[in-house]
């Protein structure tokens, strides 16, 4: 890799990116690095960042062993890191059963529970993955095809609390051409999954028909605009939710919570979505997902309809309502 000073504009907005989330003073960090051009050039924006401050790279490549020969590309990437100004490398392997299913989406889980153990190991707080624009719209794009509700449309955050963890993504307003650009210009050698061609999976059929939503607006840099203007208003929902969850909250402990639901009744029903939603994100620490929303939202409907409403269980917790109808009472299941 070249380390010179070379002027460079990915770089320069790199270091914005590290000033405004005040993570200039990073000592070391874990970053995801599959030998693909998004994370080479993130490991190695990181390491003349890094060398600058005197800190260190510590890059993991996770071998998921689903494909013959993913040992030996992942030791071609820790041959390609050799050398370079503070940065270690290893490889750690997904071991046991692998899913018949939703494949790439256990493994991307799996990815992100193997680098938060080596981040917690290592006692680093933070762990940088190489999301970028392109990423974004897929994943905007994926979650409609789902159904997915606002806060699933928000796509990614560029820092996001993940189990005691944050996840950092840097490159999400860049574009793809120029992360290729970059690792062109400094040297970088990067390979090219194959999955991403697969027409089995979900993202590799998006990117087939993104030349026609290109041509219809649905551009990147348009989706992750709205990403981001969706984002602004989860923002502000999600204050007034917490204003509300405030108000409404009865009895907290930490195996259940009690609200009440007159006062919750005042609110538009997003709100009261909201508010149960978090009740279930604080009984359930280190839960990846919270129940689906198509499960949730007609169970908060149900409380604060006339009919009566049947004690059930979702997520691992137990949902109640009081005889008079003033309480809901979520806990966790015994």
């Amino acid at each position: 890799m070249t380390t010179g000073d070379q002027t460079d504009e990915l770089h320069d907005r790199f270091e914005t990116f590290m000033a405004e989330f005040g993570l200039q003073g990073q000592g070391a960090c874990i970053v995801g690095v599959s030998g693909g051009p998004d994370s080479m050039a993130l490991t190695g924006l990181l390491s003349r960042f890094m060398n600058k401050a005197g800190g260190a790279v510590h890059a993991i490549t996770i071998d998921h062993g689903l494909r013959p020969g993913s040992a030996d590309e992942a030791a071609v990437v820790s041959r390609w890191l050799a050398g370079w100004p503070c940065v270690s490398h290893e490889t750690v392997r997904w071991v046991g059963e692998k899913p018949s299913a939703r494949i790439m989406e256990q493994a991307r889980l799996a990815r992100l529970g193997l680098l938060r153990e080596k981040a917690m190991e290592k006692g680093l707080s933070h762990v940088f993955l190489a999301h970028h624009r392109g990423d974004q719209a897929e994943t905007l794009l994926a979650r409609l095809a789902k159904g997915s509700g606002l806060d699933g449309l928000c796509g990614m955050r560029a820092i996001q609390d993940w189990n005691g963890v944050s996840l950092v993504r840097p490159l999400l307003g860049e574009d793809k051409n120029a992360l290729l650009s970059f690792c062109k210009r400094n040297n970088i050698p990067f390979v090219l999954d194959p999955s991403n061609e697969n027409a089995a999976y979900l993202r590799p059929r998006l990117r087939n028909i993104r030349q026609l939503l290109d041509m219809e607006g649905l551009t990147d840099a348009r989706l992750a605009v709205t990403a981001r203007r969706l984002g602004m208003a989860r923002e502000a929902l999600d204050y007034y939710a917490e204003r509300a969850f405030r108000d409404a909250l009865a009895e907290r402990g930490g195996e259940s919570c009690t609200l009440r639901l007159a006062v919750l009744a005042s609110h538009p029903a997003e709100i009261r979505l909201r508010v149960v939603r978090m009740v279930v994100d604080a009984l359930r620490p280190g839960k990846d997902y919270p129940p689906r929303l198509e499960r949730l939202e007609p169970l908060v409907a149900q409380a604060f309809s006339d009919a009566p409403f049947r004690r059930r269980t979702l997520g691992g917790l137990v949902f109640s309502v009081s005889s008079r109808k003033d309480e809901l009472r979520v806990e966790k299941e015994s």
